[in-house]
């Protein structure tokens, strides 16, 4: 599992949504190494991100300090959709 620390930048309750901004790039370790697949490079600067919350999420107070999780399989399911759909 793969935790990245962020700080909650706005919360919007109307769509469910949290802007959320990490303390650094989310990029793997080999990305972050320069050795990945290169899609570390489009994250190089620190942004923001948009974060659903569920159905029985806690809703974090704008200043809140917060930790993006990246399920381990769930990188890998998600370069499946992105890089496998348009090759099938």
């Amino acid at each position: 599992m793969n935790r990245h620390p962020a700080t909650v930048v706005a919360v919007e309750l109307e769509s469910s949504m949290v802007i959320v901004q990490p303390d650094q790039p989310v990029a793997c370790a080999r990305c972050a190494a320069g050795r990945g697949c290169g899609a570390g490079v489009f994250s190089k600067s620190v942004g923001t991100l948009s974060v659903a919350l569920g159905d029985n999420d806690a809703v974090p107070a704008v200043g809140e300090r917060v930790s993006l999780v990246i399920e381990s399989g769930g990188l890998l399911r998600g370069a499946t959709l992105v890089y496998g759909l348009p090759l099938a």
